[in-house]
C-alpha cells in the first residue's frame, strides 16, 4: 500500500481536485474496497475534459491540490 496519511485522506474528499497522471481532476467520490481507496474523478485538464475515471490510490500517486494555491484565469 502507498501509505496514505490521514491529512492525505481529508484532502480528497467529493469537491476536491487532484493532479493524477499528469492531468487535474475533480473528485466525485471517494470509496474504500478490499483493495484500498479507490477514487472516483471527472477530468479538468485540456486532454481529460469531461472524462470519467477511477483510480486506486495504492497504484497511482494522487497529489490533492490546495484550493489556495490556485490562479484565477
Amino acid at each position: 500500500m502507498s501509505g496514505v496519511t490521514p491529512e492525505a485522506d481529508r484532502a480528497l474528499a467529493p469537491g476536491s481536485t487532484a493532479l493524477i497522471r499528469g492531468e487535474e481532476w475533480l473528485v466525485s467520490a471517494v470509496e474504500d474496497t478490499a483493495d484500498g481507496q479507490l477514487v472516483h474523478v471527472q477530468g479538468l485538464g485540456e486532454l481529460v475534459r469531461d472524462t470519467s475515471a477511477s483510480f486506486y490510490r495504492s497504484l497511482d500517486e494522487i497529489v490533492p491540490l490546495e484550493p489556495a494555491d490556485a490562479t484565477v484565469v
